[in-house]
């Protein structure tokens, strides 16, 4: 996951679970996201810890940074913000092993605690 910072206008944590977070980058510029992440032709980007998966099915704890969402200052808003979101919460519910019609409540609550926390510290940074 990330750890370079040239080109980065500001970071926060977003909640996922009690234990587990994301780290929220913001880049000054596509070229700035595009160059720090190896990626091209993208305005939003989410990695997330499903590589840690043991493929033998390794009860094996999630690390607790357990993914980053990486966006332009300037050229996001709700729609990317979703769109980044969905990406985790689509990998969350696999590693977790949940189905949808058994663990709808889960996934729901899960999908709020990241949104609420990734808004919380947008408008932190950019109030």
């Amino acid at each position: 996951m990330h750890t370079r910072k040239q080109g980065l206008h500001c970071h926060w944590e977003a909640r996922i679970s009690k234990r587990n977070w994301v780290r929220v980058f913001v880049w000054e510029t596509r070229e700035d996201l595009e160059r720090e992440n190896d990626i091209t032709e993208a305005i939003g980007y989410a990695v997330c810890g499903t590589v840690y998966i043991d493929r033998h099915g390794s009860t094996t704890k999630l690390p607790a940074k357990w993914g980053e969402i990486h966006l332009v200052k300037d050229n996001y808003g709700v729609a990317t913000a979703a769109h980044e979101i969905q990406h985790l919460i689509n990998f969350w519910v696999e590693r977790k092993g949940w189905n949808i019609f058994v663990h709808d409540e889960k996934i729901a609550q899960t999908a709020e605690l990241l949104t609420h926390t990734f808004w919380k510290g947008h408008f932190k940074n950019f109030d």
